[in-house]
């Protein structure tokens, strides 16, 4: 029942779906960083967690961006979707055939990812592959608002990776190898969920139009250089730390345990961003703006609330968590917080950028933010540590806010002083949209 349901929501009610199921897969991820983190210890999970990363980034290379341009592309242009799931479909089936491989080939550089059992790699390569997979074709769901099919194939693998980490541990062979084998495992669950969700969208009957792919490539490139310079955004840390810091994994550790717990800041931005830039994409301009200057207050209200909060009880919640070995994420955590508040409020102007058809500006904020933020790690790094990191991300953020709301303002016609305090006319909108 629940799954059909999604058509006789309003907007914000199918935001606050996706927003409840992003504080499931927050408290899963959490849940599933602490058991790691503990049973690895700092070491440990700073070589899992750099492997991962690694991954990730790869996978979003290899996507080309197709999966954000979809959502245009539907909604904006009235492309077929079914011709363009089926289109989506076959590329990444093909696009991950040639990249596992490749990713097999990068695994074997030791000296950086450290020792890595043949069979981990395996399954981490194609953890790699099924991410690009799903990346490119499961945001389809999203152009048609399917919030709950949407949200399930996010959730879905993390609950099976879950489970799997507690079967090995019942078991007693836990160790960075099989959580590696688990990862990869859970991955596939994605898929299978994605391609039961999307099973009316598919029709491999028709003749393959390949003419579609030029235009979703163009767009979707623009889209995708967005999408990975954020995604170092957040990664890029890790991966400075490690190559710089090369005799040890602890403070790669320190560093992406603080930062994930950060990052729980945004997911209330991570889950309507999605649904913001399908929404924004078939609305006027003067609708557009008005919501735009809703969500920024909404936004930077939560944000401050939200800092002032985890400051205040970083100290008690990290020995709690993850234990007195990671007493050095405290000082990282509150160093990385300020910076996490300004990627939170950057989202609504990236989707504002997106839905109006002008990416290129999310791309130059982003661009601007990465090389400032290596630049400071270079030179932080060596003297502080994963400390050093944190400042130099939450310094990177902060400018590349600025710079955000600057090009708002100039281009969109966003208005400062109505992008600040969530007002009374926010209230009653509120009140009478999340009636169910």
């Amino acid at each position: 029942m629940v799954l059909y349901s999604y058509k006789k929501m309003n907007f914000l009610k199918k935001s606050f779906v996706n927003v409840i199921n992003s504080v499931f897969l927050g408290v899963i991820n959490l849940v599933i960083g602490i058991v790691l983190a503990r049973k690895l210890g700092p070491a440990g999970i700073g070589q899992y967690q750099l492997v991962v990363s690694a991954m990730t980034i790869i996978a979003a290379f290899a996507t080309f961006g197709i999966g954000g341009s979809v959502i245009y592309y539907i909604n904006n242009k009235g492309y077929d979707k079914v011709e363009v799931a089926t289109l989506s479909l076959k590329f990444s089936s093909i696009v991950a055939i040639i990249f596992l491989p490749i990713v097999l080939l990068i695994l074997q550089w030791e000296h950086y990812f450290g020792e890595i059992g043949p069979i981990a790699k395996f399954m981490m390569g194609l953890y790699c592959v099924q991410v690009t997979i799903v990346t490119m074709v499961w945001p389809i769901l999203m152009a048609e608002l399917k919030v709950v099919q949407y949200a399930l194939v996010s959730l879905i693998p993390r609950i099976c990776l879950f489970i799997l980490i507690v079967a090995i541990l019942g078991v007693g062979i836990f160790d960075l190898t099989n959580a590696w084998i688990a990862t990869g495992l859970s991955q596939i669950a994605a898929v299978a969920a994605m391609l039961w969700f999307m099973r009316g969208d598919f029709n491999f009957k028709l003749k393959t139009q390949w003419s579609l792919f030029k235009p979703l490539a163009i767009y979707g490139s623009k889209l995708n250089l967005s999408y990975i310079v954020l995604l170092l955004n957040g990664e890029i840390g890790i991966l400075i730390i490690r190559a710089l810091l090369s005799d040890d994994f602890s403070q790669v550790g320190y560093y992406s345990r603080a930062i994930r717990l950060g990052a729980l800041l945004l997911f209330v931005a991570q889950s309507i961003g999605p649904l913001l830039y399908a929404k924004w994409s078939s609305i006027s301009s003067e609708q557009r703006l008005l919501q735009v200057e809703r969500v920024n207050r909404c936004f930077l209200d939560m944000s401050i609330l939200g800092v002032l909060l985890l400051i205040l009880i970083a100290g008690p919640l990290i020995l709690i968590l993850y234990g007195k070995d990671y007493t050095p994420c405290v000082s990282i955590f509150r160093y990385l917080l300020p910076g996490i508040a300004a990627r939170f409020l950057l989202v609504p102007h990236f989707r504002l950028y997106s839905s109006s058809g002008s990416p290129l500006f999310t791309s130059f904020v982003l661009i601007v933010n990465l090389v400032l933020m290596s630049i400071l790690m270079v030179v932080f790094v060596p003297v502080h540590l994963a400390r050093g990191a944190a400042i130099a991300f939450s310094l990177s953020n902060i400018a590349g806010f600025i710079i955000a709301l600057f090009l708002s303002i100039r281009y969109f016609n966003v208005r400062f002083y109505r992008s600040l305090l969530v007002n009374r006319e926010d209230l009653k909108y509120f009140s009478r949209a999340i009636k169910f």
